[in-house]
């Protein structure tokens, strides 16, 4: 996961000749919810303990995680409303049916203002008001079960432009001006393997 190092002044909307990122939170999770970067390491979460399995795609461990557990990851809250943003992962979607909305990474304030990020209808999803359409991003791609799948989400404060990018190609890229993601500091919750939605509510990822 990284953000954009600057203020909203200086890199919403307009170009700056020093504009630049950093890694904000990295989770190999190889064996364990720790943030390498030292700063924001996560809570496993559920009614079941986490599993971790040998068939990683990186390192020697992955996350597994089960939807009729409940069970994700709640990380420390990183700040990434009005701002450019990018978020990372790697996939192993074990849903069935997949046809369903299934939680990646969210984060929401008290009043369910969210930044969401799902696998909704086997498409990617990223969308800042809780899958309202007004500012929702669906990839076009149809994402395969049991498959390693590299997703990145991209947010340019810059264009104010949604990405979608699916094992490295683009994937779907947002037309007209879409708002930062905006949310109030109360009762923040940023978490990894769920979602919440107006549309679909709570979600959990499976796999």
């Amino acid at each position: 996961m990284t953000k954009s190092v600057c203020s909203t002044t200086t890199c919403i909307g307009q170009e700056t000749s020093y504009r630049s990122s950093m890694v904000t939170a990295l989770y190999p999770f190889d064996g364990n919810s720790n943030d390498l970067t030292g700063y924001a390491t996560g809570t496993p979460l559920g009614s079941s303990t986490l599993n971790y399995v040998t068939n990683s795609y990186v390192g020697s461990q992955a996350l597994n995680i089960s939807s009729a557990y409940s069970q994700y990851i709640q990380i420390p809250n990183v700040n990434l409303a009005e701002r450019s943003f990018t978020i990372e992962v790697w996939l192993y979607p074990m849903s069935s049916p997949i046809l369903d909305d299934h939680g990646i990474f969210c984060q929401c304030d008290s009043n369910s203002k969210c930044l969401s990020i799902s696998l909704r209808n086997a498409r990617f999803t990223l969308s800042f008001d809780s899958m309202n359409t007004n500012s929702t991003l669906i990839g076009s791609t149809l994402i395969s079960n049991s498959d390693w799948t590299h997703l990145t989400v991209v947010y340019d404060a810059v264009l104010y432009q949604q990405q979608i990018y699916v094992n490295g190609r683009i994937d779907a890229m947002s037309n007209g001006i879409v708002a930062p993601y905006q949310r109030t500091s109360s009762g923040l919750t940023t978490t990894i393997g769920k979602s919440l939605s107006s549309a679909y509510g709570t979600s959990y990822f499976q796999g």
